[in-house]
């Protein structure tokens, strides 16, 4: 099955779905009391139910790879109505038979292959440990592995190994096609760990760093990894000539940094929308988170999760303030603690790009009414 048919399998999901929800609402606690007309029930559906592209080919990722089909209410935090919908959808077109324990086996073989391979951090650390050919130092720096000369212009700071590879499982997590993925900015090093855990993924790095983007490039060559990478000043409004499936972003830690990248990072998403992931450190941001979130929604992104205590930075020295924070936390503990301990920590806030606008339905609601 090539991806062009996976397309077409959505949009009759879609009519199916809809379908099926309009004859079901009215099953739910609490729906019949809001006497809601097909109008607003085909309202509800258009602008609340209806899944994107990517979000629908992740759901049948899931009951296709999953080892119970039941995991799909842990996986996207719902309840079973969801999976019973697509078994019945997968099922009448052929594409999966499902035993009676739950165990999902696929009936095309070629229609699974489209799907990217979910993995741990621990899975992605044996398979990039057997590309190097060395034992990874998971406290590290990238840097450890890869050398480069940092660029205190672009506050550049390496991430730890560690967090290189929670990163690579958090995209195969959410990520659910074999597309090329977008690397915004630093952590560039991020899609080397990507492409050596799952080598058919394919990457495009950009940074104005053209020593980072020269090392990157003659690792690519050197392992064979599906990486290409553009030297980019994301300050100039540019289209990549991409349709990437997601991107990861760390931009500056302030408030016009984040939107800045976010934002660059959205022009370049194909029209089905997306897995958008971001790192964010509160180093200057505050209380300004409140409008960060706001611009999130305005620019059409539902949060998925946020992940804080997994992404860290090691001690560098960039920065003349560097040097005066090291020197006051010398008073309390030795150098050589300082050095072992992250000098920066981010969380990782993963999101869906919604590619249609999300209009309100008026209604009158209640509590129990689940709709």
């Amino acid at each position: 099955m090539e991806e062009r048919e996976l397309k077409k399998l959505y949009r009759k999901f879609l009519a199916f779905h809809k379908k099926r929800f309009l004859e079901d609402a009215s099953l739910w606690v609490g729906v019949e009391n809001l006497h809601l007309s097909k109008n607003q029930l085909e309202a509800v559906f258009e602008n609340y139910e209806r899944d994107s592209y990517l979000i629908f080919a992740r759901k049948v990722r899931c009951v296709l790879q999953s080892p119970n089909a039941f995991q799909y209410a842990v996986a996207f935090s719902t309840e079973q109505w969801g999976l019973e919908r697509y078994l019945v959808f997968l099922t009448k077109e052929g594409c999966i038979r499902i035993s009676r324990n739950g165990r999902v086996t696929c009936q095309n073989k070629s229609f699974e292959k489209l799907f990217v391979e979910p993995m741990s951090r621990e899975q992605a650390r044996v398979r990039v440990q057997k590309k190097l050919r060395r034992k990874l130092q998971l406290a590290d720096p990238v840097t450890s592995l890869f050398p480069l000369e940092l660029e205190a212009k672009y506050d550049q700071m390496p991430i730890s190994v560690s967090s290189a590879l929670f990163l690579v499982e958090k995209i195969t997590e959410y990520i659910p096609l074999k597309k090329k993925f977008l690397f915004v900015g630093d952590d560039d090093f991020v899609s080397v760990f990507l492409t050596m855990a799952n080598p058919e993924m394919e990457a495009l790095v950009i940074d104005i760093d053209e020593d980072l983007l020269s090392r990157i490039s003659k690792l690519a060559k050197k392992y064979e990894l599906k990486i290409e990478t553009r030297r980019v000043d994301l300050r100039k409004k540019q289209k990549l000539g991409g349709r990437f499936t997601g991107f990861l972003v760390n931009p500056a830690y302030n408030f016009e940094g984040v939107k800045q990248f976010v934002s660059f990072g959205l022009s370049q998403l194909a029209e089905d929308g997306g897995s958008v992931f971001v790192e964010i450190g509160d180093e200057a941001i505050g209380n300004r988170f409140l409008f960060l979130q706001e611009f999130f929604a305005q620019k059409g992104l539902r949060v998925r999760e946020v992940a804080p205590g997994n992404i860290s930075y090691p001690w560098v020295q960039l920065h003349e303030e560097d040097a005066i924070l090291a020197e006051r936390l010398g008073r309390f503990v030795s150098r050589e603690a300082i050095e072992k301990a992250p000098k920066l920590a981010s969380s990782l806030w993963v999101f869906d790009r919604i590619p249609f606008e999300v209009k309100h339905v008026a209604m009158k609601g209640s509590i129990y009414s689940y709709i």
